[in-house]
């Protein structure tokens, strides 16, 4: 009587150790998803980040022009003079395109 319930004992045993082997190999597997789709995420935000630098780098390029071209038409321009008000960004153009 000892021996067969010692043989249940160990196939029920078997039988949790094959659950408990198939557990692990789901989780291996879903940890294995889970880190690939993170290093595409981390691929795809690194290719979005140098997109958005390159688009930053343009638009500060584009910005830079158009503010030296208004400038340049400033100080081309005949009738720029003193302005009557003394303040504002119209007055700092001003007072720096004559320190030119």
């Amino acid at each position: 009587m000892d021996l067969e319930e010692e043989r249940k004992s160990l196939a029920r045993r078997e039988s949790l150790t094959t659950s408990m082997e198939r557990s692990l190999e789901r989780q291996r597997e879903s940890f294995t998803a889970r880190h690939e789709k993170a290093a595409q995420k981390e691929a795809s935000l690194q290719e979005k980040t140098r997109q958005l630098e390159a688009a930053q780098a343009a638009l500060d390029a584009r910005v830079q022009e158009a503010v030296q071209e208004a400038v340049r038409k400033l100080q081309e321009d005949s009738t720029w003079g003193p302005s009557e008000s003394s303040t504002g960004r119209v007055k700092q153009a001003q007072l720096w395109c004559h320190l030119e």
